[in-house]
């Protein structure tokens, strides 16, 4: 069994996709078969797996042990026609633990939004990462929101955690021409009294719009693909858990199991007759390799 960590959250900062909020692969349960009324977010194991749009494009985050060793993420694409886990990038994350929301907008940016030490109440606030210049910024509440603006804010809902409610837990809106997101949509802005805060991914900063706008164009809900539900292994299943730091190695083996109710054609035809996939790590690449013969189902 999976240790838990209850948060009480109220059913309007719950969206359809709670699965933004932490998709944890390995032996526990993800988020989106979490209660939307008594949200339990699950302590996650050594690694999980974190949801884009494009579906051959897999986040793999490594939680840390505290500040003697950071959480690291490592974006990898599924290549080859299935055949090869190519490593694209890795970097090493502000979060000593594990951040309330991860959100994997491109290959090349990723933002973390909130701490369990608390929600709009840490240097982590908010967390911008460029992967192709290897380059992050970390905001706290107060550089992209006044003093005014946050002494509005209520902390209703937030039981287990310290915390003022800056923002919907939600998926949000993503500009991908202008590269700009959203963490709330306008409609929650106005429904549940959030501030509309804008990152401009590019310059690697956030702002208040003081004046909610009636529209966003181009702003789009940046869907999760769930086509591929992945988990990983340890070659010794004891280690699966948190282990000492000289030890800290990466998964073993990757399994990715196919659901073909949620693939589209494109990704059928690309994996073929394949409805599971097993891949060996290979430790000079950091590739991983599909097994054919205990994976290419």
């Amino acid at each position: 069994m999976c240790p838990s960590v209850r948060l009480s959250v109220p059913m309007w900062m719950i969206s359809s996709s709670v699965a933004l909020l932490l998709a944890v692969g390995g032996a526990c349960a993800t988020a989106r078969h979490m209660s939307a009324r008594n949200l339990e977010l699950q302590s996650p194991p050594q690694f999980f797996f974190g949801r884009a749009s494009d579906p051959r494009i897999v986040p793999l985050v490594r939680v840390g042990n505290g500040a003697e060793q950071m959480s690291e993420l490592t974006m990898f694409e599924l290549v080859e026609e299935g055949r090869r886990l190519r490593l694209l990038s890795r970097v090493e994350l502000k979060n000593a633990g594990v951040a309330i929301s991860y959100v994997f907008l491109t290959t090349r940016y990723v933002l973390t939004m909130d701490e369990r030490s608390g929600i709009g109440t840490t240097a982590n606030c908010l967390v911008i990462y460029d992967l192709q210049r290897g380059e992050s910024v970390a905001l706290s509440l107060e550089e992209f929101l006044s003093k005014e603006s946050i002494a509005l804010l209520g902390s209703d809902g937030l039981d287990a955690y310290p915390g003022r409610v800056w923002r919907v837990f939600g998926r949000g809106l993503f500009d991908a021409k202008k590269l700009l997101y959203y963490p709330s949509t306008l409609r929650e802005c106005r429904d549940h009294e959030v501030p509309c805060i804008e990152v401009d991914l590019r310059s690697m900063v956030a702002g208040h719009l003081e004046v909610v706008p009636e529209k966003l164009p181009g702003a789009v809900d940046p869907k999760h693909d769930w086509s591929i539900e992945w988990q990983w292994r340890q070659r010794d299943e004891r280690t699966a858990g948190h282990v000492k730091s000289e030890k800290f190695a990466y998964p073993d083996h990757i399994t990715g199991i196919v659901d073909l109710r949620r693939a589209d054609r494109q990704l059928i035809k690309f994996l073929g007759s394949r409805k599971q996939m097993s891949f060996r790590r290979d430790a000079k690449t950091g590739d991983y390799l599909l097994d054919e013969k205990s994976g290419g189902k």
